[in-house]
């Protein structure tokens, strides 16, 4: 509900949620009168490496949530943790994305391509495909970067494109190898035209690990 009736402040991934907090304390305050009061809140990050925008909201003790129960919501700038692992962007617009945002090697996992957030190469491809290497705990790198139907993405419509992925049957692993993490692109039929990292030539990437 919080986040129906809030908002998400700009946060433009979807993994993201608001915590309720509700004071022990009360006060009374007459009717139509200014008071000021300073409230201190700690929350813990995660240990991941975060860029996003906090946000609170002060209501009352009823509803809350309603126009004339809310008092204000209000959200900063966005504000860096630096953690460890590869950079999760709330703040800016993002050309890949993986759902879910943790996840292990045996989960299937929803890869997008969002061609609308700025000009690629594949602005006007007709198809587009998966080129991915996948990085095992065993210090191999297997590679799948072939235009065919394994690799194909899904058109959602505006230049974004899906598809979903089992990536230990993608590459065959055996039982006793995992990956740990993913270094991907996106290409067109051909296999010509490429797209990585902010529309570049660097591979996007993805490390998998259990939270």
């Amino acid at each position: 509900m919080l986040a129906t009736r809030l908002g998400n402040g700009g946060n433009l991934l979807p993994d993201y949620e608001w915590v309720a907090f509700y004071s022990n304390s009360s006060y009374s305050v007459a009717g139509n009168a200014t008071i000021h009061a300073t409230v201190s809140i700690k929350i813990k990050t995660s240990p991941d490496n975060l860029s996003f925008k906090l946000g609170y909201c002060v209501a009352n003790s009823t509803d809350g949530l309603s126009g004339s129960g809310r008092y204000g919501s209000f959200f900063s700038s966005c504000f860096q943790v630096n953690g460890t692992g590869d950079l999760i962007d709330f703040c800016n617009p993002q050309l890949a994305n993986i759902d879910p945002r943790t996840s292990l090697d045996n989960d299937i996992i929803t890869l997008t391509f969002d061609g609308g957030v700025t000009p690629t190469p594949l602005d006007n491809a007709a198809s587009v495909y998966l080129c991915v290497s996948g990085l095992t705990d065993t210090g191999d790198s297997l590679s799948v970067c072939e235009q065919t139907n394994r690799t194909k993405m899904r058109s959602l419509g505006l230049n974004k494109w899906q598809i979903d992925l089992w990536p230990r049957k993608l590459f065959n692993l055996p039982d006793n190898k995992h990956l740990t993490g993913l270094r991907y692109f996106f290409t067109d039929a051909a296999g010509g035209s490429r797209v990585g990292y902010g529309g570049g030539s660097l591979p996007f990437t993805y490390t998998f690990k259990c939270q």
